[in-house]
């Protein structure tokens, strides 16, 4: 009997030792859900650093400060004051202003309300888990709801996210340079800091069990695609909030000795402003500003599916480390399509809106960011191939543990 015993401890530890993390893990799942719910409410930008920039960046933005109901109310208020003082515009100028505010307000619902369905999934999920009901945890629908609170904030940060620079040089000599910007406020970034540390606590207490596995791969080259391929969806969904375009304007003459340069970061809104204002101030042409029009929202909403696809592609990743992943291919090629077109397609809206809104060419433009989102692509895609060749020709142990898995 004692021998009995003693043989069944270890077996009792491990149980016990398992079902505290599982518990550990789904409270923490449930706290990033409910920051994640609370904090969703919250998101909000607003202007910062040297006041003389600052005026120049709230040119870019219609408000010195928006928040998530901005485009529930303010920003049709602002819209409507705006068409009034021109009544007599074209129909394509009111396109253009509406455009990025019906954008805005369709990326706040779908983030309120994939964040708060989720969260409630998570706490019903919870509820049923400490009572004994079930042994599915919430963690995966609180990373959901974390999912679409971040997203949503990235989303709102290219679409109205700005950043603009200036600096003088006098004989060679730089005599200034002033930054502002247009980003997310203090509350923004305190709910991401504590969403994302309460879900990526769940989800690692989650794997722990599992974690040695992870670092026994079946061969060397497993483990380093794998982890490569992790790191550049990552990368890839981290491209989602940043700037559509830059735009500068060097070398112009203050005085005969004093230069002074420009640099601008926008987003799809500022991009809209200045379709609009192109029309009424430079008379561009409307039908060939609505396509501009067109291929940028199609752009902004490209690189919203783009990252769609990486996320897909973590997630099946994550799922089978070094098992067979049937979907990763295609996955990763969607995502390079969908880069590959926003880029081209914000390189032809760019190039036609400076065109028609400074026709001098004193300002120049290119869509850096959505020019590393196609390399980043790439590689992935790239990866994933390699992924899949090799995965044809599995070493025993891989096939052996994913049976086991199974």
């Amino acid at each position: 009997m004692s021998h009995t015993e003693s043989a069944a401890g270890p077996e009792d530890g491990v149980t016990r030792r398992t079902s505290v993390l599982r518990a550990a893990s789904a409270a923490c799942g449930l706290a990033g859900a409910f920051c994640a719910l609370v904090f969703v409410f919250l998101i909000g930008f607003s202007v910062s650093g040297d006041r003389l920039v600052q005026t120049a960046v709230e040119l870019f933005f219609p408000a010195s400060n928006a928040d998530l109901f901005y485009f529930f109310g303010e920003g049709y208020e602002a819209l409507g004051a705006a068409l009034h003082r021109v009544p007599d515009a074209p129909p394509e100028y009111a396109f253009f202003l509406s455009l990025p505010v019906a954008i805005g307000t369709g990326i706040s619902v779908a983030s309120l309300a994939g964040t708060a369905v989720f969260s409630l999934l998570a706490l019903i999920r919870a509820i049923r888990f400490f009572c004994k009901k079930t042994q599915e945890a919430p963690e995966f629908f609180a990373a959901a709801a974390w999912g679409f609170y971040l997203a949503g904030t990235a989303a709102l940060r290219a679409l109205v996210g700005c950043s603009a620079d200036l600096s003088a040089e006098f004989a060679g000599i730089r005599l200034l340079s002033l930054h502002a910007e247009f980003l997310p406020n203090n509350a923004t970034k305190t709910g991401i800091a504590l969403s994302t540390a309460f879900v990526a606590a769940a989800l690692f207490l989650y794997a722990l069990p599992k974690l040695r596995a992870l670092f026994r791969p079946p061969r060397p080259a497993d483990a380093v695609l794998f982890f490569a391929q992790t790191a550049v969806a990552a990368a890839l969904f981290c491209f989602l909030p940043s700037s559509l375009f830059a735009i500068r304007a060097d070398e112009l003459p203050v005085t005969d000795r004093l230069i002074g340069s420009a640099r601008a970061e926008t987003g799809f809104f500022t991009l809209s402003n200045l379709l609009a204002s192109a029309m009424l101030e430079q008379g561009a042409s409307s039908a060939e500003l609505a396509a501009c029009a067109g291929f940028a929202a199609a752009s902004f909403f490209l690189r919203l599916a783009c990252t769609a696809f990486a996320s897909a592609l973590l997630v099946v990743l994550l799922h089978a480390p070094f098992g067979r992943r049937a979907a990763e291919g295609w996955l990763a090629v969607g995502a390079l399509v969908c880069a590959l077109c926003s880029f081209l397609s914000l390189l032809f809206a760019l190039r036609e809106a400076l065109d028609a809104a400074v026709p001098d060419g004193t300002l120049s433009g290119f869509p850096s960011a959505s020019a590393l989102l196609v390399a980043f692509a790439a590689a992935e895609c790239a990866l994933s191939l390699v992924s899949v060749l090799l995965g044809r020709k599995r070493h025993p142990r891989a096939a052996a543990s994913e049976e086991t898995a199974r």
